[in-house]
């Protein structure tokens, strides 16, 4: 009873543990919207936009003592990073809408996404984690002829804009052929010669500038 040290829960509240005090374990993830402080989230959604991208939109009110919001975003749900910040001056009961589109390359297949609140006094708390599956990644549509003789065909369909490197390499892991290509965004046609590799199996490792990679293998007549 005598305990008097102030601690901050999961939901950013300093309590004091002594004897009068029910801990409760939970992951933070799934205590939800948290609405009985400075500033009330009302929605907050994170989905993939079509184009590879993830559209993250938010909305907030009673906003008092506010100091910033910051959109996290994680590949595992346990380690999130600042991809944006929102610092407006607001203050104020009206409801205020929010949008960030995240254009980077996701790190995973399935992505992790939070806003954290900040108050002018450095308190902090965060939403309820959003998940978004990845399905609009790069990807090798098709590869032919099989086997290849003097060429290889590439139909690949590339979610970004940019410079992007072809790597052959053997079964060994040995890098037989590096070629550097101009990307467009959407499905494309590439060409690589193949009249110089030996007989046998290869895998083909297209690259882009966020250094996404997909691989896929052929066989070499």
């Amino acid at each position: 009873g005598s305990n008097t040290s102030s601690q901050v829960d999961a939901a950013g509240v300093n309590i004091v543990f002594n004897t009068h005090t029910t801990v409760v374990i939970a992951r933070a993830e799934d205590l939800g919207p948290l609405i009985t402080l400075p500033v009330t989230i009302t929605a907050f959604e994170a989905r993939p936009s079509g184009t590879g991208e993830v559209l993250i939109t938010w909305t907030a009110k009673d906003i008092n003592n506010h100091d910033y919001f910051s959109v996290e975003r994680s590949s595992n749900g346990y380690d999130f990073e600042e991809i944006h910040r929102n610092n407006e001056n607001m203050n104020g009961e009206e409801q205020h809408a929010f949008s960030f589109t995240d254009n980077n390359f996701p790190l995973a297949d399935i992505m992790y996404y939070r806003i954290k609140q900040c108050d002018i006094n450095g308190s902090s708390r965060y939403t309820s984690v959003k998940t978004v599956k990845m399905n609009n990644r790069n990807q090798i549509i098709q590869i032919y002829p099989q086997p290849a003789i003097s060429k290889l065909n590439i139909l690949y369909n590339s979610y970004a804009e940019g410079t992007g490197t072809i790597i052959i390499s053997d079964m060994l892991g040995k890098n037989v052929k590096r070629e550097t290509y101009n990307l467009s965004k959407g499905v494309q046609f590439i060409e690589v010669s193949a009249d110089k590799l030996g007989s046998g199996m290869y895998l083909v490792t297209i690259c882009d500038k966020n250094f996404q990679k997909i691989s896929q293998l052929f066989i070499k007549e």
